[in-house]
């Protein structure tokens, strides 16, 4: 008497075609899934080409997967979710709100320390290449015409990126060089971005 099951596959050939038909199974499942994936590591790939180049993107297929406003997407998407990370669920002022804070409360007017924080808030920054990227988007998005939309979203996002660097930027020069101004305009709510 054996133990075990049956050998449901007694060739090599048997088992292939049912791997084979397995894999149509899974892929016709989540056929939207696998499409929308290839899709995305596509339109990276095409970027990192393209920043590899000097030549400007090409204007191959109009208005079809891999064209110079797919890309620009794919990667605006890239710094929507980098910006997610910096911010979580905070806004801009808040963020600088907390930054303020933490140079009141752990300085106590050392212009090194001082800078010490602000710089690690724009490491954060500077490190997700959020601005870098951003700019690049903005930038093919201008060459190619009929994108009003997609130009004001980028837009939204470089405005809130620039917004947070000079506040930074703002923190640091008004720390360092007035400390009893800063902080009598910071209890005041009189800081140039809390208005």
């Amino acid at each position: 008497m054996t133990l075990g099951r049956p050998r449901k596959y007694h060739t090599a050939e048997e088992q292939r075609e049912a791997h084979r038909l397995r894999n149509k199974k899974h892929y016709d499942r989540n056929r939207t899934k696998i499409a929308d994936k290839r899709r995305v590591l596509r339109a990276e790939k095409q970027i990192a080409v393209n920043e590899s180049e000097s030549a400007p993107v090409g204007r191959r297929m109009g208005g079809r997967r891999g064209t110079p406003l797919a890309l620009a997407r794919a990667l605006f998407k890239r710094c929507q979710g980098k910006m997610r990370i910096i911010k979580g669920s905070r806004k801009i002022v808040d963020i600088l709100m907390e930054v303020c804070v933490e140079v009141r409360d752990r300085s106590g007017g050392e212009p090194g320390t001082i800078a010490a924080i602000v710089e690690a808030h724009q490491d954060v920054l500077s490190k997700s290449g959020v601005a870098s990227d951003l700019s690049r988007c903005h930038h093919e998005i201008l060459n190619l015409v009929g994108c009003g939309q997609e130009l004001n979203e980028v837009g939204k996002l470089v405005r809130e990126v620039d917004n947070l660097q000079r506040g930074l930027d703002a923190i640091y020069a008004e720390g360092c060089l007035n400390y009893a101004g800063f902080l009598a305009d910071f209890e005041n709510r009189r800081l140039d971005f809390l208005h």
